[in-house]
């Protein structure tokens, strides 16, 4: 889990690594995105909405 899903993706689409999905809010109250890494491993990044929604209230 982060707490910011966006700034994560970012940081690991700029290093190459394969998107699979682009950062989304999930039915189940949470943000996430999702890559693959150089070995074929899918790695997803959550964080809750909450935090999604202080953070664009700043």
């Amino acid at each position: 889990m982060t707490d910011n899903c966006d700034a994560t993706f970012e940081h690991i689409e700029a290093a190459g690594a394969e998107v699979m999905q682009e950062p989304i809010n999930q039915p189940d109250g949470v943000r996430d995105c999702a890559f693959l890494d150089p070995s074929g491993n899918m790695l997803r990044f959550t964080q809750p909405w909450q935090v999604v929604l202080a953070l664009a209230s700043r």
